[in-house]
């Protein structure tokens, strides 16, 4: 991953340890790129563009990092237009002025299309309390009460999920 990201390095976050010039690498991670198609190699430029369909969590950059260094030069991006992330894609965008009912998307069907849960109750309002609740599974959560989105949740230790970010009144509807 590039130093100026959002990954989280020794509780700190790698872009804030970049802007201070501090010394730090960060993890490899493995990837996977689906597919690299529209190959397109500029002469005069010695730009290439392409399309690449991935999984997420892949940093671009680093893909034209790394292609440089294969090539004993320097890559870096000078555009980047992402076409699809779920459950999004080019096609959705719309200007301002544009906007209507049927290009707006409820937060209800935005998180639905991630992992998620529904609980009860307790459980909600253990959460917006600021309180462990105890949960299988190793991988952040949206969570529902009563089909309503109110937050995201993630592991903690022992088991136990705690919430990440609510909605500024997440017992609104309890």
């Amino acid at each position: 991953p590039p130093k100026f990201s959002a990954i989280h390095h020794q509780g700190r976050r790698a872009y804030k340890l970049a802007r201070k010039e501090q010394d730090f690498e960060l993890k490899a991670r493995t990837i996977t790129i689906h597919e690299i198609t529209d190959i397109d190699y500029h002469l005069e430029s010695h730009a290439i563009d392409c399309t690449i369909t991935c999984q997420s969590g892949t940093y671009i950059r680093s893909i034209a990092r790394d292609l440089g260094l294969s090539l004993g030069c320097y890559g870096h991006l000078s555009a980047l237009n992402r076409t699809w992330v779920a459950p999004f894609n080019e096609h959705l965008p719309c200007e301002v002025d544009d906007i209507c009912d049927d290009k707006v998307i409820t937060l209800e069907h935005a998180f639905s299309l991630i992992d998620h849960i529904d609980l009860n109750q307790e459980r909600v309002s253990y959460l917006a309390h600021g309180r462990l609740i105890e949960l299988p599974g190793d991988k952040p959560l949206a969570a529902f009460y009563q089909k309503c989105f109110f937050g995201m949740i993630e592991p903690g230790r022992g088991g136990y999920y705690k919430s990440k970010k609510l909605r500024a009144n997440p017992t609104q509807h309890i």
